[in-house]
């Protein structure tokens, strides 16, 4: 889902992720539920139905499966974008700024 989301974009990260395809894997039975679970929640269900934002609850639940972070870029304070799902399921998650920092990340 997320590669299917990243490619309808016109970009260089679409070439980048052409050359990683591999990165991509199908969700395991325990994300899938909990990707049900997401987008079951009343304050997510916008996810199930729209053409965008749609692989929004497999990074989640990707996340909170393997015990990951997830870095984003979005509005913390949105209550229906990837940070309050993350509040919501207790997944950690950092800006991408943060997560330069964290990797100490030098220009």
């Amino acid at each position: 889902m997320v590669k299917e989301e990243l490619e309808v974009q016109k970009d260089e990260l679409v070439d980048y992720v052409k050359k990683y395809d591999n990165l991509f894997v199908l969700p395991t039975t325990e994300e899938q539920k909990m990707v049900k679970n997401i987008i079951n929640h009343p304050n997510f269900s916008h996810w199930a139905s729209g053409l965008r934002n749609k692989a929004d609850p497999f990074v989640v639940a990707l996340a909170k499966t393997a015990n990951l972070k997830v870095v984003t870029y979005e509005n913390p304070q949105s209550p229906k974008r990837i940070p309050a799902a993350c509040r919501e399921f207790r997944v950690e998650y950092i800006t991408f700024l943060d997560f330069l920092r964290e990797e100490d990340f030098v220009l």
